[in-house]
């Protein structure tokens, strides 16, 4: 599959949440493709670069990605550098459909870094725990307004 193909839902990493949401997008009969690091079991090859990596080495990575209408990733993103060029650079390489469409980001974050007990959804995170993860996931809501869960 190549990125003129479109999928409702691109899953960035089919561990076991992203294998939970492949089975619920066959439920529901929503189009998918998720990836894994080796391309085992009818998924897409793909391993994002690292901080340290130019913008040609994700553009490279991403390109063969499809459009997608929603992208979920499931695996942590360390700071808003690597976010930001995950970004970017889908929307560089996918330009004819991204300047039509909002792509709709979601990552999956942490709970980790709320250790008052009880915790509920007003609760201050510990800016001490994890704050490189913390970073990519208030980029991802305040510069891409993205979704975090």
């Amino acid at each position: 599959m190549g990125f003129s193909d479109l999928v409702s839902m691109l899953i960035l990493g089919r561990g076991f949440v992203g294998s939970y949401v492949v089975n619920e997008c066959i439920k529901k009969q929503i189009t998918h493709l998720a990836t894994t690091s080796n391309g085992r079991e009818g998924t897409l090859k793909f391993l994002l670069p690292g901080e340290d990596d130019s913008i040609e080495q994700f553009e490279d990575a991403i390109r063969p990605l499809p459009n997608a209408d929603s992208i979920l990733i499931t695996f942590p993103i360390k700071g808003k550098k690597v976010l930001d060029r995950l970004i970017n650079s889908y929307e560089k390489t996918h330009e004819a459909f991204t300047r039509d469409i909002k792509v709709n980001w979601i990552l999956l974050g942490t709970t980790s870094v709320f250790t008052k007990i009880p915790s509920d959804r007003t609760t201050p995170p510990d800016p001490t725990k994890l704050p490189e993860r913390q970073e990519a996931e208030n980029r991802l809501i305040s510069h891409h307004k993205g979704t975090v869960v």
